[in-house]
């Protein structure tokens, strides 16, 4: 069996993260840090698209986003997260001070492995519990902010 070949990706690339029931999340490199556990910014959109776009998806918007999170880049390297397209750099300055971190090191940042990502998004679209961690707020705290949570989300009873 051929080895699948690593996919790469850079600053600006979209990529989609499929989710149960065939459709696809949206997000965006919008950072790559090395000196933060080799993790990649990804700014997450709170649209899910039936098919993988093959535009520069400039139709995203400020109000579309639910989450900027340093990343674990396992999924896009493996290609498992699908580069899609390339365009401008999502601007994420008003949700993180990159500049203000790398200045300490990267001191303190909590690097989201790409699976819990993808639960976080799956929650966001009723197809995963909102309270399905141990702790039943945990995706509330990696929202950008409170308003970002969907107004529907699916709950178990614990």
């Amino acid at each position: 069996m051929a080895k699948k070949k690593k996919q790469t990706f850079e600053v600006g690339d979209y990529f989609t993260i499929p989710l149960t029931g065939g459709k696809y999340a949206i997000g965006q490199i919008v950072g790559v840090e090395p000196d933060a556990l080799n993790s990649v910014i990804c700014a997450l959109f709170s649209q899910q698209r039936n098919f993988v776009p093959t535009s520069n998806n400039q139709d995203l918007a400020d109000s579309d986003l639910v989450s900027v999170l340093f990343v674990t880049p396992d999924l896009l390297k493996s290609g498992d997260w699908c580069v899609v397209s390339h365009g401008q750099p999502f601007n994420v300055a008003p949700y993180i001070d990159v500049d203000a971190l790398r200045d300490v090191g990267f001191v303190g940042v909590r690097v989201i492995g790409s699976w819990i990502v993808t639960k976080l998004l799956e929650a966001y679209f009723g197809l995963y519990p909102w309270n399905g961690f141990a702790d039943p707020d945990y995706f509330d705290k990696l929202l950008v902010s409170e308003d970002r949570k969907p107004s529907i989300i699916k709950l178990v009873e614990k």
